[in-house]
Formats: structure tokens, C-alpha cells, sequence
């Protein structure tokens, strides 16, 4: 993806989420070098935005373990 196609899209992600006060996001799934991250106004409710990222060498988050 070039760099003018990238910022294409994250200009349309930001404009879908800053439509909302707050936004919840969740590192949802990483496998090999595929990376799911998810964002709703509540983790209590389905996501209404899923973001995937190809070729993903390290990512780095906080998260808490829950049963």
C-alpha cells in the first residue's frame, strides 16, 4: 500500500470514530503477522469497527486477563 492509500484510509477511520465521544478498542486477534483491532463505545456490546494490519512484526499493549 503506498503511503498516499494509507493515509486515505486512516483519514477514514478517524472521521467514523470521531463521529463518537469515546471509542473502546480491543487488540482483538493476532496471529503471524495479521493484527484484528476492534472498537465500539463499549466492550459490553459487539464491535462496530474492526481494523486489520498486515505484516506486523511487534506489537506492544496492556491488556487484563479475563475469565
Amino acid at each position: 500500500m503506498e503511503e498516499s492509500e494509507v493515509k486515505l484510509v486512516v483519514g477514514e477511520i478517524n472521521k467514523f470514530i470521531q463521529k463518537e465521544l469515546w471509542f473502546d478498542f480491543s487488540a482483538q486477534q493476532y496471529i503471524n503477522d495479521k493484527l484484528t483491532i476492534t472498537g465500539g463505545l463499549s466492550r459490553s456490546y459487539p464491535p462496530v469497527i474492526e481494523i486489520y494490519f498486515d505484516e506486523v512484526f511487534f506489537c506492544l499493549t496492556s491488556y487484563r486477563l479475563e475469565y
